[in-house]
């Protein structure tokens, strides 16, 4: 069965180690993050992917402006996650 043009996701899902390079920051900060609910396509344990355009719109949701030219930090918003 083909699949309409249309119907085709164009926008590449991106590794764990590529939005880290993209945000300057750690692949256990972007581990950190899928764990507090950024969205990820999970293929098995290993195997993960993520869309930019997903994890900009759930970072925006979050209040992060981060900055691909200094690390950015992005803090649980419930308390009882918070390490103070």
């Amino acid at each position: 069965m083909k699949i309409p043009r249309s119907r085709i996701d164009t926008e590449p899902e991106l590794t764990g180690a590529q939005i880290a390079a993209h945000y300057n920051t750690g692949e256990a900060t972007v581990r950190r993050w899928m764990h507090l609910g950024m969205p990820a396509r999970k293929y098995n344990s290993r195997f993960i992917r993520y869309r930019l355009s997903e994890v900009e719109k759930w970072l925006q949701a979050r209040g992060a402006q981060p900055d691909a030219r200094k690390p950015s930090r992005i803090l649980p918003t419930n308390k009882e996650n918070r390490r103070d």
